[in-house]
């Protein structure tokens, strides 16, 4: 079971940690790779807004960067996330998502 904060949402540290371990497994998208928001608000059954929004404030605070992604099946360019301390695959992203 994911934590969570007081809202009933996920904590700050599990969206990292997903975004982390997305990234770890290849599961990101092309280009730079990263993990968009809308693959995480799924995962985490939240408004695709409402993760924009929390994943902006990581952003400010320095735990994720925001990259250049593009969806796999489209190839449609679209911001994504990953750890700052995360290196890019040498082939951008890897894994479709």
């Amino acid at each position: 079971m994911t934590e969570q904060n007081a809202w009933g949402g996920p904590t700050d540290e599990a969206i990292v940690d997903a975004v982390r371990d997305r990234c770890r497994e290849g599961r990101t998208d092309l280009l730079e790779g990263g993990v968009p928001s809308e693959v995480l608000a799924d995962e985490f059954g939240m408004d695709q807004h409402a993760m924009q929004d929390r994943l902006q404030t990581l952003v400010q605070t320095g735990r994720l960067v925001r990259v250049r992604g593009a969806a796999p099946d489209t190839y449609r360019p679209r911001p994504s996330y990953r750890p700052p301390d995360e290196p890019v695959d040498s082939d951008g992203g890897s894994e479709r998502l």
